[in-house]
């Protein structure tokens, strides 16, 4: 069964003042990655001497990546949301917030 459109909320820009959103690469270099290249490098190494030595058969490894955005956070979750859709996703604005 189709999902309804999540609600407009009143911070959010109409759809026809809103810039088209690509997925797609994104500069490294506009990230505020937690860690960098190396020592990402040194946990996938980490990662298979523990698979090789029986202490794991898997490990997922993740980065932490901060980047400004100008919008809502509702336009980006709606904008996440078309890219990654998922069944359970909601948005939810608690307490005093920029967003």
């Amino acid at each position: 069964m189709p999902r309804p459109p999540p609600e407009q909320a009143p911070e959010a820009s109409p759809p026809s003042q809103r810039t088209a959103y690509s997925p797609g690469l994104v500069d490294e270099n506009t990230l505020g990655l937690r860690d960098d290249r190396a020592h990402y490098l040194a946990k996938i190494e980490q990662a298979q001497r523990l698979i090789t030595d029986g202490e794991s058969y898997e490990i997922c490894l993740t980065n932490l990546a901060r980047r400004g955005f100008a919008g809502s956070g509702l336009e980006a979750f709606e904008q996440m949301r078309a890219v990654s859709p998922v069944p359970y996703a909601t948005y939810l604005k608690l307490g005093a917030s920029k967003s």
